[in-house]
C-alpha cells in the first residue's frame, strides 16, 4: 500500500518577490514593434526566459506601451504590468538609469512595487514585489487509497503532511511516496483455529465538515486576506466559501485602495478603477482624479502665463537696451519693478543719469569737462564734451592772446608763447616780440587786406552726374562735390551744416547738426500692468523742417512778421521717416485775411491779426495710426507704415544718428507737376529756412534766418 503527500499551489499570506528576465533586444523590440508584428516571437522568447509565466502581452497606444506578465495556478491568477512611453523602454534597452526607469514603469500599477534591476551581460533582471495574492506552494493530505478485496491488516497511521516550501515562486508539485511493509504470510488452518486477540480500534477522525468549520473559525479570528485565501484553497466547496470569497475580495480591494492613496497619482488611481470597477471607493477615487486633473490644468495655465509674462518682459527689456535711454529704462522699471533684469536696468539707468548730471554740471567749465571725459571716457556726451572743451580752450587762448597784444609788453608776449607754444597766433606773437626786441624803425603805413565777399547765407546746389543714395550716409563721395554752408539756429545755439546737389532732374539736401541724444519715439503706446492696458505716452521725437518760399524777396522767415507768406514744407521726423522712408510734404500759408481751417495769431510788428494754415499735400500718407488691442511689448509704436501716394510721396528722406550727430538726407524732383509744390529751376535762386526740433513739436523749435538757395546750371 502506498501513501502520497501532494504539494499544491496556494496564495501567499504576504507580498511576493519576483524576478522577470528579459534581454536588451527584447526590450528594444517591445518599444519599436508598434504594429505587434514580432509579438509571437517576443512571447516565445520571454516565456523561454521565464518558465513560470502563464501568459505575456504587449499593447501599444500611441506613444504609450503596456506590458503584462501573467502567473496562473488553477483558477487563481496574478498579473504584473509595466506602463510607460517608448522613450522609457528605449532607455532601459540602452541600460540608461535602469532603477529610475523601472520605478517609472511600475508606478501605474497599485499592486506592484519595484525593488531594483540588475544586468548580466545582455540580460536585464527586473526585481518586483507583488502586493496582492500570488500562487505559492502549501501542503494537502492525499485522498485515501481504494479499499482492498480482502480485509487488510491494520495499517499504521499515514505520515503527517510535509511542510510547504518557503519560496513564494515555487510552482512545482512535489510528490513524496512512502512505502508500507507487506502483509504477513497466511497461517495454516490449524494455527488459525483460535481467533487472535482483537486489535484496539483507532481513534475516530474528524469529518471534513468539522475540519472546514474549524479552519473557518481560525480564518475569521485571523481576518486577513492570506487567511481567507488559504481557507478557500483547502475548502473551495465548504458552506463558508462564498462568505470567505466576499471577505477576501473586500480585503484585497482595501489593500489596493490604501496603496493607491499612498502613491497618490492619477495613473495609480486609474489602475485601481480598472482592477475594481465596482469599488465602494469609486466616487472618492474619481474625485481625487478630478482634483489631480484640475491641479494639472491650473499648473499648466500658471506655467503658460508665467512663460508669456517672461517673454513680454524679455522683449520689453530688449527694447529698452536697444534704445539705451533713461526714459526707456524708466518705462521698463515702471512696468517690471521686480523683474530679474531690473537690477541691470537700474544700474544702467543710474549710469546714464550720472553721465547726464556730470555733463550738465561740467558745461561751460573747461576743467570740469576734462574731468568728465576722464570719468566717462565712453559717456553719452563725450563728443559734445570734447567739442565744448576745445571751444572753451580756444576762447581762453584767444582771450590770452588779446590780453598779451593789448598789453604789448615783452613779458606778456613771452608768457603767451610759453602758455600756448603751438597756437595759431604763434607766428604773429613772435613777430611782435622780435619787433619789441629789435631797434626801433620808422613806421610804415599798414597795407589794407582784401575782404572776401560775404556768402555765408548762400547755399549752392552743385550739379552732379549722379545723386547720392538717400540712406543718411554723409560719407558718399558725391557730397564732397558741393560746398558746405553753416547755418545757426536760435535759440538752441546749434549750427547746421548743409550741402545740396542736383542732376537736372532731382535735388538732394544733406543737413547735419549735433544732438547728444537720439530721440526716435513719437507718442508710443506704453503698457500699464496695473490696468492691464496701454496708454499713449507724450514723448516726441527729433525733427527737421525745410521751408522753400515762392516769393524771392523774403528776408525774414518768421511766420508772424506781418505779411502774407506761402512755403513748401518738407518735414523729417526721426520716427515717421525711419518708419516709412518719406518726409512729410505740405504747404504753409500765412495771410492777413481769414482762411478756412486756419488759426489766428497776432503779428509780431503789431500790424494786426494773422491767419496760419498748415495742410499736407494731396495724396495718401506713408504711415497710419495704430492702436494695439492686445499685449505686443512694453513699448509699441503708435504708427505703422502705409503706402504713400500722390503729392505726399514727393519727398524721400532717411537719417542716421551716430556719435551725437544727426545726418538727414532729403530728395525731391525739381519739378513735381503738382500745384501744391514749389518748382525749382536750375539757374534760379529761392529763399529757404530751417527749423530744428529737439524731442519736441509744433512751436517748440529753433529756427534759422533766410538762406538763399542757388541751383547751378549744368557745367
Amino acid at each position: 500500500m502506498i501513501a502520497a503527500v501532494l504539494c499544491t499551489l496556494a496564495p501567499l499570506a504576504r507580498a511576493a518577490d519576483l524576478e522577470i528576465r528579459l534581454t536588451k533586444n527584447i526590450i528594444y523590440d517591445i518599444a519599436s514593434d508598434s504594429q505587434n508584428r514580432k509579438y509571437l516571437e517576443l512571447r516565445s522568447q520571454v516565456k523561454r526566459l521565464n518558465p513560470s509565466l502563464s501568459h505575456f502581452d504587449v499593447a501599444h497606444d500611441g506613444d504609450s506601451i503596456t506590458v503584462t506578465f501573467g502567473f496562473r495556478n488553477g483558477p487563481d491568477r496574478a498579473e504584473l504590468r509595466l506602463i510607460g512611453s517608448k522613450h522609457d523602454f528605449y532607455r532601459m534597452a540602452m541600460g540608461v538609469r535602469l532603477a529610475e526607469t523601472l520605478q517609472a514603469l511600475t508606478r501605474a500599477d497599485p499592486m506592484v512595487e519595484s525593488l531594483g534591476v540588475e544586468t548580466q551581460g545582455n540580460e536585464v533582471i527586473l526585481k518586483l514585489r507583488y502586493a496582492g495574492e500570488f500562487p505559492a506552494p502549501t501542503a494537502q493530505k492525499a485522498p485515501p487509497p481504494p479499499p482492498p478485496e480482502t480485509q487488510p491488516e491494520p495499517q499504521p497511521p499515514p505520515p503527517e503532511p510535509a511542510e510547504a516550501p518557503a519560496t513564494p515562486a515555487e510552482a512545482e508539485v512535489e510528490v513524496k511516496i512512502q512505502a508500507v511493509a507487506p502483509p504477513a504470510p497466511a497461517r495454516p488452518v490449524a494455527e488459525t483455529a483460535a481467533p487472535p486477540p482483537a486489535a484496539p480500534s483507532p481513534p475516530a477522525e474528524p469529518s471534513p465538515a468539522d475540519e472546514a468549520a474549524e479552519a473557518w473559525d481560525a480564518a475569521r479570528r485571523e481576518d486577513t486576506l492570506q487567511a481567507y485565501v488559504r481557507f478557500l484553497e483547502r475548502y473551495p466547496d465548504a458552506p463558508q466559501a462564498d462568505e470567505a470569497r466576499a471577505r477576501a475580495d473586500e480585503l484585497r480591494e482595501n489593500l489596493a485602495y490604501h496603496q493607491a492613496l499612498r502613491r497618490d497619482t492619477e495613473e495609480v488611481y486609474r489602475a485601481f478603477l480598472d482592477h475594481f470597477p465596482e469599488s465602494s471607493h469609486r466616487a472618492e477615487i474619481e474625485a481625487r482624479i478630478q482634483a489631480i486633473e484640475a491641479r494639472r490644468r491650473q499648473l499648466t495655465a500658471e506655467r503658460k502665463a508665467q512663460e508669456a509674462e517672461k517673454r513680454r518682459r524679455a522683449k520689453a527689456y530688449a527694447e529698452a537696451r536697444k534704445l539705451d535711454t533713461a526714459e526707456a529704462y524708466r518705462i521698463f522699471l515702471a512696468a517690471y519693478p521686480d523683474a530679474p533684469e531690473a537690477a541691470e536696468a537700474k544700474k544702467r539707468l543710474r549710469r546714464i543719469e550720472e553721465d547726464d548730471r556730470a555733463f550738465a554740471q561740467a558745461r561751460g567749465d573747461e576743467r570740469r569737462l576734462e574731468e568728465y571725459l576722464g570719468r566717462f571716457p565712453k559717456g553719452r556726451h563725450r563728443e559734445e564734451a570734447r567739442r565744448e572743451a576745445r571751444e572753451l580752450r580756444r576762447r581762453r587762448m584767444e582771450a590770452d592772446y588779446q590780453r598779451a597784444v593789448d598789453q604789448g609788453t615783452e613779458e606778456a608776449l613771452a608768457a603767451f608763447l610759453k602758455a600756448w607754444p603751438r597756437s595759431p597766433h604763434e607766428s604773429k606773437v613772435r613777430k611782435l616780440l622780435a619787433r619789441l626786441r629789435a631797434p626801433p624803425a620808422p613806421p610804415e603805413p599798414a597795407a589794407s587786406e582784401p575782404v572776401a565777399p560775404n556768402e555765408a547765407g548762400v547755399l549752392r546746389a552743385a550739379w552732379v552726374s549722379r545723386l547720392p543714395a538717400v540712406d543718411g550716409n554723409p560719407s558718399d563721395p558725391v557730397w564732397a562735390q558741393a560746398s558746405e554752408l553753416e547755418v545757426d539756429v536760435a535759440p538752441s545755439g546749434r549750427t547746421l551744416r548743409v550741402r545740396a546737389v542736383h542732376d537736372g532732374e532731382r535735388i538732394a539736401l544733406l543737413v547735419r547738426w549735433e544732438d547728444p541724444t537720439r530721440d526716435a519715439l513719437y507718442r508710443p503706446w506704453v503698457w500699464d500692468p496695473a490696468r492691464n492696458a496701454y496708454h499713449q505716452n507724450e514723448q516726441a521725437d527729433d525733427g527737421l523742417a525745410v521751408a522753400i518760399y515762392g516769393d524771392p524777396q523774403i528776408q525774414d522767415p518768421c511766420m508772424l512778421q506781418g505779411r502774407d507768406l506761402e512755403a513748401d514744407m518738407w518735414v523729417w521726423r526721426a520716427f515717421w521717416s525711419d518708419l516709412s522712408g518719406y518726409a512729410s510734404d505740405g504747404r504753409l500759408q500765412i495771410s492777413r485775411t481769414r482762411m478756412p481751417r486756419s488759426n489766428p495769431y497776432p503779428s509780431r510788428d503789431g500790424s494786426g491779426q494773422l491767419w496760419i494754415r498748415e495742410e499736407p499735400d494731396v495724396g495718401a500718407y506713408p504711415w497710419s495710426f495704430f492702436v494695439p488691442v492686445e499685449f505686443q511689448g512694453s513699448v509699441v509704436p503708435s504708427y505703422k507704415p502705409s503706402r504713400a501716394a500722390g503729392s505726399r510721396a514727393d519727398v524721400t528722406a532717411k537719417a542716421v544718428w551716430a556719435e551725437g550727430v544727426w545726418s538727414v538726407e532729403m530728395e525731391r524732383r525739381l519739378r513735381t507737376g503738382n500745384a501744391d509744390d514749389v518748382e525749382l529751376v536750375p539757374g534760379k535762386a529761392y529763399p529757404l529756412a530751417f527749423a530744428v526740433y529737439d524731442r519736441s513739436e509744433k512751436d517748440r523749435h529753433s529756427t534759422s534766418g533766410v538762406v538763399r538757395l542757388e541751383i547751378e546750371t549744368r557745367r
